[in-house]
Parts: structure tokens; C-alpha cells; sequence
């Protein structure tokens, strides 16, 4: 993507983080987030509310 002069947004980073948390591999949704922050891309509510859903122990369903 990035190769191709589109640089990743929030949304973009939102729905890998998604799922990796539904596939639950939180080691590997949080370093989603620590390559989306590096990459300039913030971290936004809806980011926020993918973790907190998960320590909540709210099931995260798929967008389909």
C-alpha cells in the first residue's frame, strides 16, 4: 500500500487491530498500534474502543 503512495490511515490500522483481537493475539494487535503511532497514523476512539471491549470481555464480532 505504502508502495503505492497510500499511506495507512487510522480505519486501515483499526481493522487489522480488529482482527488480530478477534482471532485473539492482543501481542500482536498491540504492535499494530505501536507501528500505526510510529507510522504517524493516531490512534482514534474507535481504537480505544477495540481494547476496551476486549478488557471488558465483550465479544468484538466480525464486521460481516
Amino acid at each position: 500500500m505504502e508502495d503505492n503512495g497510500c499511506p495507512p490511515v487510522a480505519f486501515t490500522y483499526n481493522t487489522i487491530i480488529r482482527g488480530f483481537l478477534y482471532g485473539k493475539d492482543v501481542s500482536k494487535a498491540l504492535e499494530f498500534v505501536t507501528t500505526m503511532r510510529r507510522k504517524g497514523a493516531a490512534a482514534d476512539a474507535h481504537t480505544t474502543s477495540l481494547f476496551v471491549s476486549l478488557i471488558t470481555d465483550h465479544a468484538i464480532d466480525p464486521p460481516y
